[in-house]
Order: C-alpha cells, then sequence, then structure tokens
C-alpha cells in the first residue's frame, strides 16, 4: 500500500493561535518599523502569519506589543494601521 507522502506546511496565525495551512494564511514582515503585507512571500527576514478574518485582525490589534515570531514590539497604532490597509476590521 502507497501513502501520500505530500508534506504540507503549517504555521500559527498571530491573531488566534491556530495552526493551519500556510497557503490559507497572509504573511507579512516588518520592514524600518513598519509592517507590510508579503502577498508573494518572498521578502527576506522573519514573517509572521494572519488569517483574513475580521476576528482574527481584531485579536492581533489587541495583543501586547511584542510578536515573537518577528522577535520585535509594534506599537498597537501600527498593528491597527496594518490591518484597516487591508480592509481586516
Amino acid at each position: 500500500m502507497k501513502r501520500d507522502s505530500r508534506h504540507v506546511s503549517t504555521r500559527s496565525c498571530v491573531g488566534c493561535n491556530a495552526r493551519d495551512e500556510r497557503s490559507t494564511l497572509a504573511r507579512f514582515t516588518l520592514v524600518d518599523g513598519r509592517l507590510v503585507w508579503d502577498g508573494d512571500r518572498r521578502r527576506s527576514g522573519r514573517g509572521a502569519y494572519l488569517h483574513l478574518r475580521p476576528a482574527c485582525a481584531a485579536s492581533f490589534t489587541s495583543r501586547k506589543p511584542f510578536l515573537r515570531s518577528l522577535r520585535a514590539s509594534v506599537s498597537k497604532a501600527e498593528r491597527a494601521r496594518f490591518v484597516a490597509e487591508r480592509s481586516l476590521s
């Protein structure tokens, strides 16, 4: 019997902390203190992932400033600007 050995990458959402397939999450990075969407998933450096759902966006906006996945603190105002840019709220 053959097994399906296809590997599926998973990542954690910084909003809800749920693990999901990487393809269902949007990636972003921190560039000069600003959060930037990485639609091509090619930007160098550390990245974080977020479900494109209002509940995840709201949770992400209200969390503590330190994002472990980026190893940096991001202000509440910057997170709110970032989420509003994508119209997730």
